[in-house]
């Protein structure tokens, strides 16, 4: 098995080939990263770009929620013409979209 065929599996064919390994543990709680990146281990897989990709993903997935939180309320200061919490709204924007940046980077 390879990398690629494990990146491919859904979560619930993930969790049932861990459950295999004994050496895998807390398995019905983990994530796909994680499950991957603990399969390959047990395998004999290299997978420390790919597990530092998925953490890059995960954290740039959470940044745009945040994101997008803050473009709600920046349109709705802008119906409302509430410039103090535009400007909030603004400032947070820009802050995230630097996060995001350095994360990607």
């Amino acid at each position: 098995m390879e990398l690629k065929d494990l990146q491919k599996m859904t979560v619930k064919k993930l969790k049932v080939e861990a459950l295999k390994h004994k050496k895998i543990s807390g398995v019905t709680s983990m994530h796909k990263p994680e499950l991957i990146a603990a399969l390959a281990e047990v395998l004999g897989i290299d997978a420390s770009d790919d597990a530092s990709k998925a953490q890059v993903a995960e954290a740039k997935g959470k940044i745009k929620v945040n994101m997008k939180k803050f473009k709600d309320a920046r349109d709705k200061a802008l119906e409302s013409k509430d410039s103090v919490s535009l400007k909030k709204a603004r400032f947070h924007i820009k802050r995230l979209k630097r996060e995001l940046r350095s994360v990607i980077a």
